[in-house]
């Protein structure tokens, strides 16, 4: 619609009583433009892609002391993968960066901690390796993180570049301040 005919309709909507919603939304529709936040996206009928260089990545901070493994596992997937974010894309890597601390300090429900096993192989004869999960929360609590993350992500290229951006840490203290990571409550 041209410039005239905008002004026409808009002069006869604030003539008439209606709810302010609905003028909202009428006004978004001719300035054909949503705003996210601090960003501006156009408005069109197709499917709008984005690129990893048009969206800004930022990083968060959780702190993973007295949470359930699996249920804050799928929250920082969610995060890495982008899909927090209206610009989620499938095939391209929109996500941000996630510090966890305190990994040591995770828990299982149930009898998890005495039951769950860890399998790899490493295809030697008798090369088989089950380790349980009460010992590796011990001797390497970011490999457990790491694991339990790693199975919710896609298991392809994007997926092997998605898993590089999850910084997981024994302790409180992080390599990551010069980021200025924003803690995340879950």
């Amino acid at each position: 619609m041209n410039a005239i005919r905008t002004e026409n309709l808009l002069k006869f909507f604030f003539c008439v009583d209606f709810p302010a919603n609905f003028l909202y939304i009428f006004m978004l529709h001719f300035e054909q433009r949503f705003h996210f936040g601090e960003y501006a996206v156009e408005m069109s009928t197709k499917t709008r892609f984005f690129k990893p260089e048009e969206v800004p990545q930022k990083w968060f901070l959780v702190d993973a002391s007295g949470k359930t493994l699996g249920r804050i596992a799928s929250q920082v997937a969610r995060i890495l993968r982008g899909k927090h974010k209206p610009f989620f894309t499938p095939n391209a890597d929109l996500g941000d960066f996630v510090v966890v601390v305190n990994a040591e300090k995770i828990r299982v429900t149930g009898r998890r901690t005495e039951l769950k096993e860890f399998y790899h192989n490493t295809l030697y004869p008798g090369g088989a390796v089950f380790e349980r999960f009460k010992d590796l929360i011990k001797t390497k609590p970011e490999w457990v993180f790491e694991h339990a993350v790693k199975g919710m992500i896609p298991k392809n290229r994007l997926g092997r570049i998605i898993i590089k951006k999850l910084k997981v840490y024994r302790g409180t203290s992080h390599p990551h301040s010069a980021q200025q990571p924003e803690p995340l409550s879950f």
